[in-house]
C-alpha cells in the first residue's frame, strides 16, 4: 500500500509536466492515425495491398531519413523553435491525408508528416534529456504518457475501423492533427525551468558550445552514437515481436483464440504504464544504463525461446507459455527503454543532446520500418528455427552494448 500511494503521488520532474502531457495527447492522435492508415487506404482510398503498405512504410522511412539531421539541428538551433515548427508543419499533413484520396498526393503528405513527426520527437527528447540530474526520469515519464496515449488511441480506433465513411476518417484525422498543435503550444508557451546548476553550466560552456556547433562530430562521439543507434535498432525488436510475432504465433501455432492477444496486449500496456518510471531508476548512471540494456537482450531473447516452445503442449500450456512470454517481453521492453534513455542522456555533453537523441530515434525508426518485415520473413521461412534466429539477433545486441561499455571505460 505505501508503494501504491507513493506511485500515485509521483509527479514528473519540475518543468517537464507540459511536455509530458502534450506527449500523451500526441500519442492518442498519432495512435489513431497510424493504427487506421492501412485500412483507410484500402477501404476509402481504394488502393491495393502493396500501395497501402507503402503508405504505412512512407511514415517510417521519413523518420529514418530525418532523425540524424534533426539531432544535429537541435545542437545548433533552439530545440523548442525547431520542434514547434516541425509539429506545426505536421498539422496540415495529417489533415491532407484524411481529405485527399489520390495516392500521388496522399503519399507525399504521409512522408512529410512522418519526417516532421521525427523532428518534433527529437526536439522533445532533447529538451527532456537535457534536464540537469533528471533527464532519464523525464524521458521515462514521457514514455509512460505515450504508452497511455497509445492505449487510449487503440480504443478510439475501434469505431473508426468499423466506419466506411470518408467524412468520419477526415474528422478523425483532423482531430489527430490537432494533437500536433497541442505539442506546438507546449513547446512554445510552457518552457521548462532552468535550475541554477543548468544556468551556471550554460554560462561556463557557452564558448565551447559555439565552437562545437560549427565543428564536425569527433570520431569517438560518432562511434558511440553509432553503437547506441545499432543497439537501439536491434534490441528495439521487442516492438515488432509484440505487433507481429505474438499474433502470428497465436494464429498459426496454438489452439488459443486470436482474441486472447488483446488480453496479452493489455498486460503489456498496464505493466509498462505503471512500471516504466520505476525501471528507469536503474539507469541513472552509465553503468546502470548499460546493465539495463544488456539485460533487456536476455529477457527479450527469453521471450523468443518461450514462443518457440508454445506449441509443445495442450491449450493450458499454451496459455501459460504465452503469458510468460509476454511478461519476459515486457521486462525486456522496459529495460531497453530505460537503458537507451540513460545512455543517450548521460553520455551527451551539454551541446550534444540532440545528436545522441537523433541517433536513438534513428535506431527506433529503422526498427519500426524494417522490424516487422524481418520478423515476418524469418518466421515465415522457418516457423520453428526462426525463433532461435531472432533470439540470436537479440543476443548480438547484447554484444554491441557490451563493447560500447568497454569503449567507454578509460584506458589503464
Amino acid at each position: 500500500m505505501p508503494q501504491l500511494t507513493a506511485a500515485l503521488r509521483a509527479r514528473p520532474p519540475a518543468g517537464a509536466g507540459p511536455l509530458v502531457c502534450a506527449t500523451g495527447l500526441l500519442a492518442i492522435g498519432k495512435g489513431v492515425f497510424l493504427s487506421t492508415l492501412v485500412v483507410y487506404l484500402l477501404t476509402i482510398v481504394h488502393v491495393g495491398s502493396f500501395a497501402a503498405s507503402s503508405g504505412a512504410a512512407a511514415w517510417g522511412l521519413a523518420a529514418v531519413v530525418a532523425a540524424v539531421p534533426a539531432g544535429l539541428a537541435m545542437d545548433r538551433f533552439p530545440p523548442r523553435v525547431v520542434g514547434a515548427a516541425a509539429s506545426l508543419g505536421a498539422v496540415p499533413m495529417l489533415a491532407i491525408a484524411g481529405s485527399v484520396h489520390r495516392l500521388e498526393y496522399l503519399l507525399p503528405a504521409v512522408f512529410l508528416g512522418g519526417g516532421l513527426d521525427a523532428v518534433g520527437g527529437v526536439a522533445r527528447r532533447t529538451l527532456l534529456a537535457a534536464r540537469a540530474g533528471d533527464g532519464v526520469a523525464a524521458l521515462a515519464w514521457a514514455r509512460s504518457a505515450s504508452n497511455a496515449g497509445f492505449a487510449i488511441g487503440a480504443v478510439l480506433c475501434v469505431p473508426l475501423l468499423g466506419s466506411h465513411s470518408p467524412g468520419t476518417y477526415r474528422t478523425a484525422y483532423v482531430l489527430a492533427a490537432l494533437s500536433y498543435a497541442a505539442v506546438t503550444v507546449a513547446l512554445l508557451w510552457a518552457p521548462a525551468r532552468k535550475s541554477a546548476a543548468e544556468e551556471t553550466a550554460e554560462a561556463v560552456t557557452q564558448a565551447a558550445e559555439q565552437s562545437a556547433e560549427t565543428a564536425a562530430p569527433a570520431p569517438r562521439r560518432v562511434e558511440t552514437a553509432a553503437a547506441l543507434a545499432t543497439s537501439t535498432a536491434i534490441l528495439g525488436l521487442h516492438a515488432s515481436l509484440l505487433d507481429v510475432a505474438f499474433p502470428l504465433c497465436i494464429a498459426t501455432r496454438t489452439s488459443v483464440p486470436v482474441s486472447a492477444f488483446g488480453w496479452l496486449l493489455l498486460i503489456n500496456t498496464l505493466i509498462t504504464i505503471f512500471g516504466q518510471i520505476a525501471a528507469s531508476r536503474w539507469a541513472q548512471t552509465v553503468e546502470g544504463a548499460l546493465r539495463c540494456t544488456m539485460r533487456s537482450a536476455l529477457w527479450t531473447a527469453a521471450c523468443c525461446v518461450l514462443l518457440g516452445l508454445v506449441a509443445l503442449g495442450p491449450t493450458p500450456w499454451q496459455v501459460a507459455t504465452l503469458v510468460a512470454a509476454m511478461l519476459a517481453l515486457t521486462a525486456g521492453e522496459m529495460l531497453q527503454s530505460a537503458g537507451e534513455w540513460g545512455l543517450s542522456a548521460l553520455l551527451a555533453e551539454d551541446h550534444e543532446h540532440g545528436f545522441y537523441q537523433g541517433a536513438c530515434v534513428f535506431g527506433e525508426s529503422v526498427q519500426s520500418s524494417g522490424g516487422p518485415l524481418l520478423v515476418g520473413a524469418v518466421l515465415g521461412a522457418a516457423p520453428v528455427v526462426g525463433w532461435g534466429v531472432l533470439g540470436a539477433l537479440l543476443l548480438s545486441g547484447h554484444e554491441v552494448t557490451r563493447r560500447l561499455g568497454r569503449s567507454l571505460r578509460p584506458a589503464p
